[in-house]
């Protein structure tokens, strides 16, 4: 009799069990405790030369979950430009689970404009750590920044072709079989650019995608195929061809393919005078991970702006 007054307590008592760490487990089912995370960005050559000039720098970031799925952004500094070797250093806390994204933009403080951006994943189950060292690119070395509004090569308002593997920019609209980019003028009523892919021959493919306008890191990931177009303006869906300040773009790369490009407008130009220019960072990965181009490696970018 005694024995059998206990069952409904032990029964209850597994129950409550169940609800907060797994009966008979020793796994918990409920959310992991959070990892305070200290996360470092290596301040390289390349991202020294992009305080040349930048009384103060800012860094903005953003982590992501799955499904790409914000789970927090915030920022740190601002700081001073003396900054220029060493690392900069930070801390988070965040949740204990895997297939994270933690992406990070270096800003002119005073601006707000980027200079370099990175990302990386993070897989705190599988892969437990309490610290993350994140490259960043420069956006603002010629590598990485397309400036058509050079006088050197002004002439290309009319018009042009662009290859983000090799710095590539020639002044025709006919494509090569690695052109990843037209750069189309439209005339009145906006006369604006706009880009178009750039198949040589065959039916046109889907390999531009508008993410929208703000912050670089508000577009770490590389969206859903049904998010790609022939070109910027259906894909922006619009009516009238234009680019405009501060677009971002994600583009499937030709010249590479398999990796991607986001690209950002800088200015948009106008096709009576004078060409657009943008920024972008290239990579392999579905996020924009730091990664340089061969023409970088190579020593190969462009060096008419």
């Amino acid at each position: 009799m005694r024995f059998r007054s206990l069952v409904p307590w032990a029964y209850f008592a597994c129950a409550a069990l169940l609800f907060s760490w797994g009966c008979n487990s020793s796994q918990p089912i409920s959310p992991n405790k959070p990892t305070a995370l200290d996360v470092s960005l290596p301040l390289g050559s390349n991202v020294r030369a992009s305080f040349l000039g930048i009384t103060q720098n800012e860094v903005l970031y953003r982590l992501d979950g799955p499904n790409h799925s914000l789970i927090q952004k915030g920022s740190v500094g601002p700081f001073s430009a003396a900054v220029s070797s060493g690392s900069l250093n930070f801390s988070l806390e965040v949740p204990s689970q895997d297939n994270m994204v933690l992406s990070v933009q270096l800003n002119d403080a005073a601006t707000h404009s980027p200079l370099a951006i990175g990302a990386d994943r993070l897989d705190l189950v599988s892969a437990p750590t309490k610290q993350i060292s994140i490259d960043l690119g420069s956006v603002i070395r010629n590598c990485y920044f397309t400036n058509t509004q050079s006088a050197a090569v002004s002439i290309l308002y009319s018009g042009m072709i662009y290859n983000f593997t090799n710095d590539l920019l020639a002044n025709t609209l006919t494509p090569l079989s690695t052109t990843d980019l037209i750069v189309n003028p439209y005339g009145p009523p906006t006369n604006q650019f706009y880009f178009q892919e750039a198949t040589p021959v065959g039916l046109p493919v889907s390999v531009i995608a508008y993410l929208g306008t703000g912050d670089l890191v508000d577009f770490d990931y590389v969206p859903a195929s049904t998010a790609f177009y022939a070109d910027s303006t259906i894909s922006k869906g619009g009516a009238v061809p234009t680019l405009e300040t501060g677009d971002i773009y994600c583009l499937k790369l030709t010249s590479t393919p398999g990796d991607f490009a986001w690209v950002q407008v800088v200015n948009p130009g106008d096709p009576a005078s004078v060409g657009p220019s943008f920024l972008f960072r290239a990579s392999p990965n579905p996020y924009f991970s730091y990664f340089r181009t061969p023409a970088d490696t190579g020593g190969g970018c462009s060096t008419l702006w």
